[in-house]
């Protein structure tokens, strides 16, 4: 085959292959989180359907705002760097959703889930462009 679908020879590439498993890790985190998150508030918090879409908004809206900015931090700080910093956000809003009280008000929700997407908003952007620049030019 002159040209694979998958060039699986990319993974001998160290930072490529590192950049891809930490994407991997955070999308993970992300899921497992979007996926029980919904559960947790509604049966053991009682919130309704419109409640927890809405207490689940401030994830991707703090991605949004801080994807961009994290694109244009890259060219002023390393980009491994910024997503330490950013995985380390997330990891802190995760940590804050697991210690949540055990009648949290709305905006104790919400901050933790801003943190959360706003930490990994910080990561992705420097992440891929990590992924991209690690690849080597096609021939």
């Amino acid at each position: 085959m002159p040209v694979p679908l998958l060039p699986v020879d990319l993974l001998r590439i160290p930072l490529f292959s590192l950049s891809i498993c930490t994407s991997i890790c955070s999308f993970c985190a992300q899921m497992l989180a979007m996926v029980s998150l919904p559960f947790f508030l509604q049966s053991m918090m009682g919130r309704s359907e419109v409640q927890t879409g809405l207490l689940l908004t401030p994830w991707p809206l703090a991605t949004m705002v801080m994807a961009p900015l994290a694109g244009y931090l890259i060219e002023k700080c390393h980009a491994g760097l910024l997503g330490a910093i950013g995985l380390l956000i997330m990891a802190c809003g995760l940590f804050g959703l697991a210690l949540l009280p055990s009648s949290p008000s709305d905006l104790d929700i919400i901050w933790r889930m801003a943190l959360c997407g706003a930490g990994f908003g910080l990561f992705q952007s420097p992440n891929n462009h990590t992924i991209v620049a690690s690849a080597p030019e096609p021939s």
